[in-house]
């Protein structure tokens, strides 16, 4: 598939919308600016299921892609994780001359599948990483059930079409989007109807299952529907439709918070905000152009979501006033691009070696 520069585009303003999302503007200016990028975890979610294999490719190929994937996620999972450990913890044997490692058993095990041990923003990659495994587990299944009715065609009785159920295709309305679809609104339901209980746990919403999967399936079942006419009926392709539901979507999250009075990570406005970027970067015969913006998308979007809390966490101890605050996300964004570019520049150099 040639590179399609709409997505890197959509990814530079995703990396950068979580950057002022973790250090926003003060006031009720922080509030509507943290609203306006809730898209950008959804729309990194749905362009990994987007290139997530080929939809034609045989099944073997498949669980080999999704092995590979996880590992390489796994890769950068483990370097983070070890990087936030280091700055975390010698932060704070120089400020505070001391560190507790206060995790239980319990939590040790729960961080495993949800993240994170040292930073919390990490916990997309816990659940990018855990996705890819749940779908291999699935993948992995449906090739040993094919193998056992190709093997033992009597074990589904004598009147099984082997042929039929190797080709199995689901219904037009059951695909990967309508799964993906209700686990989503299942997130959002039982997460309002929860949320003011003592047992809360964010941790049961931010994870692989409930939060990864849903925009994961969407993005690869967009990738497998660019040509079919329901998909087409759908789509966004025309910059100022595309403009308009982001906005809709937009008011649409304002809403849902100002009803519930529930603060939480994605609402069902912000799903219509982000159907509206990624179809339209997807699918639209419309080109960025914009060169830098490419860059940061296709080159640093990875580096800048781990090494931006690092930045934020840093500049947030060097000041406190309200010009310092305005000042701050901005200067965040610049700072990580920067470091960002140079960590790339470094590790190019030395992978030339």
């Amino acid at each position: 598939m040639t590179r399609n520069p709409n997505l890197d585009f959509a990814k530079a303003i995703a990396c950068i919308g979580v950057v002022i999302i973790h250090c926003s503007f003060p006031g009720m200016a922080g509030k509507f600016a943290v609203y306006l990028f809730k898209f950008a975890i959804p729309v990194f979610f749905m362009i990994s299921g987007f290139f997530l294999f080929r939809p034609d490719a045989p099944t073997n190929e498949k669980i080999k892609a999704l092995k590979r994937k996880a590992l390489h996620i796994f890769k950068i999972l483990l370097f983070a994780e070890l990087l936030s450990a280091v700055f975390f913890i010698a932060k704070a044997l120089v400020v505070k001359e001391c560190y507790a490692f206060d995790f239980s058993a319990g939590d040790i095990l729960i961080n495993c599948f949800t993240g994170t041990f040292f930073n919390g923003t990490l916990w997309f990659l816990y659940a990018l990483f855990w996705s890819y495994v749940l779908m291999w587990i699935a993948l992995a299944v449906v090739r040993f059930i094919r193998n056992r009715r190709t093997l033992h065609p009597g074990l589904a009785g004598e009147n099984t079409n082997l042929l039929t159920f190797n080709k199995f295709t689901p219904p037009r309305l059951l695909n990967y989007l309508t799964a993906g679809g209700i686990i989503f609104l299942t997130h959002v339901i039982v997460r309002v109807a929860i949320r003011d209980n003592d047992w809360y746990d964010i941790r049961m919403f931010r994870n692989a299952l409930m939060y990864g999967m849903p925009f994961i399936l969407a993005g690869y079942e967009i990738r497998r529907s660019q040509q079919r006419r329901w998909y087409k009926r759908i789509a966004v392709t025309n910059i100022r439709t595309c403009a308009l539901l982001f906005l809709a979507g937009y008011a649409l999250s304002i809403g849902e918070y100002l009803l519930t009075r529930t603060s939480i990570d994605i609402y069902i406005g912000t799903t219509l905000s982000a159907w509206a970027v990624f179809t339209f970067c997807a699918s639209s015969e419309t080109r960025v152009k914009n060169k830098i913006m490419i860059y940061i998308g296709e080159k640093l979007s990875l580096y800048v979501y781990i090494l931006h809390l690092f930045v934020i966490d840093i500049l947030g101890d060097l000041g406190d006033s309200i010009a310092y605050r305005w000042c701050m996300p901005l200067a965040a964004v610049a700072i990580t691009l920067l470091l960002s570019a140079l960590y790339r520049q470094i590790k190019t150099a030395i992978s030339h070696k």
